[in-house]
């Protein structure tokens, strides 16, 4: 598969360890989601991609929910 970014086949796969934070004040109360992954790297633009486990997605989703709802009823 080409890159989608510039066409190029020059890719490689890696193995990842990721660590996801929510933005802002929320965010330093509510610890990392880590997240393992391997990711698609464009070894001529540096385009990456990558999918993360139903696990670690619904994690996020989670996290994120509760973030928006802590950062819409002005708590800081």
């Amino acid at each position: 598969m080409a890159c989608k970014l510039c066409g190029s086949f020059n890719q490689a796969t890696f193995a990842t360890e990721m660590n996801f934070h929510l933005p802002g004040r929320a965010g330093l109360d509510t610890g990392p989601i880590l997240a393992s992954s391997k990711i698609l790297v464009c070894l001529n633009c540096g385009h990456a991609e990558f999918v993360l486990s139903e696990g670690e997605l619904q994690s996020l989703k989670s996290d994120a929910a509760s973030h928006d709802r802590t950062s819409s009823s002005g708590e800081k």
